[in-house]
């Protein structure tokens, strides 16, 4: 973890090196965390036992739901909270390029979202997720080669990711480009009962200067009529029907929606 992080401290976009780094990383190099809430009650006060709040991140990622009907959950398992809300940890984070992880509890997701400008790395690393990569605008063309409309997209993955907890090949980790594709994309869990584990890098980051880029959520409406709704889906998806890639859809911003509640969780060991 240490050698990526100083990679990204000197990071370049046209360098393999931070994508080499990131294929040879395992569950374990992601080390020991506790909430953010815990990290500033332990700020205001040394005293606070913030050593009872700990938790190993691979060891909470196999720790399973009790009962899936009461959604009870191990306490500080992948998040602190039992209400099923997503789990986040920024890494590392520059002017240029930002680190961060996100745990998606059983049957939820990180909603339909985009990546303006941004190149993304991307690597599933425990559980099972689907994932649905839409680009839009001027950089899809229809078949006919006439430019779409800016607010259609095409949808150029959809599919499932089986997460790998230990070293895989650089050429399997994921890229996004905004020439590319990749600008939208939902990420689901599909597993019914464990947690999905993803890492990002991404440049430039969310909400950074200079480029003080927002991150924007959607609906998708495919253009078929005749598309089949998903079996189920969670109240935050923005992606509600089975697609496939190259299946055309209306990409509506959600003007009045900030994204999932998340928990945040800081690295300490």
């Amino acid at each position: 973890m240490q050698r990526l992080i100083k990679s990204l401290q000197h990071f370049s976009a046209t360098s393999s090196e931070h994508v080499e780094l990131l294929s040879k990383l395992t569950l374990r190099d992601f080390g020991v965390y506790v909430s953010d809430a815990d990290a500033k009650r332990y700020m205001a006060s040394e005293a606070y036992p913030i050593a009872e709040h700990t938790f190993q991140l691979e060891n909470a990622l196999h720790q399973r739901r009790l009962c899936d009907r009461s959604a009870q959950v191990f306490p500080m398992a992948w998040k602190s909270s039992s209400t099923d809300i997503l789990g986040c940890s920024t890494l590392y984070q520059n002017e240029t390029v930002t680190l961060c992880w996100f745990v998606i509890p059983p049957g939820k997701a990180l909603p339909l979202h985009d990546h303006p400008g941004m190149t993304v790395w991307q690597r599933a690393m425990h559980g099972r997720l689907h994932l649905c990569s839409i680009v839009r605008g001027a950089s899809a063309q229809a078949g006919t080669g006439a430019s779409i409309a800016p607010n259609v997209g095409t949808v150029i993955f959809d599919g499932e990711l089986e997460g790998v907890g230990d070293a895989i090949a650089a050429s399997e980790v994921l890229g996004f480009t905004p020439a590319g594709g990749g600008v939208l994309h939902e990420i689901r869990n599909i597993d019914a009962a464990q947690p999905a584990f993803f890492v990002d890098i991404i440049s430039p980051p969310y909400n950074q200067a200079p480029s003080n880029i927002q991150c924007s959520y959607y609906t998708a409406e495919p253009l078929d009529a005749t598309a089949t709704l998903l079996p189920s889906f969670g109240a935050d998806s923005g992606v509600r029907h089975q697609l496939k890639a190259g299946d055309k859809v209306g990409l509506h911003p959600r003007s009045n929606y900030s994204g999932p509640a998340m928990d945040a969780f800081v690295r300490i060991v």
